[in-house]
């Protein structure tokens, strides 16, 4: 069995990110990318798709945006869906 600590870590850290932005009356923003998704469909995701992410990041990521909508109501962000893309 894996070890999920740093998965549920990085998942958390963004609330305790945007907590401690709230408490102190500074702007933040969540940066997330298109790895919280399977990655089986042919073209862009969309907010309302069926997440599944496969793998650890995806999964960190995943929870990380959960956190920040969830906990804090805050419902925008920005998504990447070309992390890494050479186009």
């Amino acid at each position: 069995m894996r070890d999920e600590r740093p998965l549920l870590f990085f998942g958390a850290i963004s609330g305790v990110i945007m907590l401690t932005a709230l408490a102190l009356g500074a702007p933040a923003a969540y940066f997330s990318s298109d790895y919280g998704f399977a990655g089986s469909k042919p073209e862009p995701y969309l907010e309302p798709d069926e997440t599944g992410p496969r793998s650890a990041y995806g999964r960190s990521k995943l929870l990380g945006e959960q956190e920040v909508q969830g906990r804090f109501g805050l419902g925008s962000g920005v998504r990447d869906a070309a992390v890494g893309d050479r186009g």
